[in-house]
């Protein structure tokens, strides 16, 4: 008998980035066997390319790579500010004043979302809430429940949020 993975195993290796070619390998299966249960979950309603994007947009991961970013800018600028003082036209000095402006203001301006963020944020962080006040009223049954479940309580979410 050939081997098979499940489908949600395959999902949730993939939603946590790794690739395709990986997933198949490890579980001695082939591409085509991935990508079966890839599009049989997307008639479903549950897309494992949105699933892992909201899990690439973790708030740490912003974060840092916002910081990595603005310390580049940041940079860059102090070296063009020194510039800036031997540019005698101030038109053009403006210029390069507004293009960094620009920039950090596309940076720190609010972010419209799609609605499956949005959705799979809303998802999670009930998730973690309701596990919450169950440790505070000492129900570990359900903590643990939510804890080993939490994935398929997202994914099956998915299936009944409206496109």
């Amino acid at each position: 008998m050939a081997p098979k993975i499940s489908r949600e195993i395959a999902r949730s290796m993939f939603v946590e980035g790794l690739a395709v070619s990986d997933i198949a390998t490890t579980y001695g299966v082939t591409e085509a066997a991935i990508y079966y249960h890839k599009n049989q979950d997307l008639k479903e309603g549950i897309d494992w390319e949105s699933l892992k994007l909201a899990k690439s947009r973790d708030a740490k991961n912003i974060d840092i790579k916002e910081n990595e970013f603005l310390n580049t800018l940041i940079s860059s600028f102090e070296k063009d500010l020194k510039k800036l003082e031997e540019i005698e036209n101030p038109a053009e000095r403006l210029g390069i004043l507004s293009d960094y402006a620009k920039t950090y203001y596309r940076l720190k301006a609010p972010v419209k979302t799609d609605c499956k963020t949005q959705v799979s944020t809303a998802i999670t962080q009930t998730i973690t809430v309701v596990a919450n006040i169950a440790l505070e009223l000492k129900h570990t049954d359900v903590v643990n429940f939510l804890s080993e479940h939490s994935d398929r309580i997202i994914t099956e979410t998915f299936k009944h949020v409206k496109k």
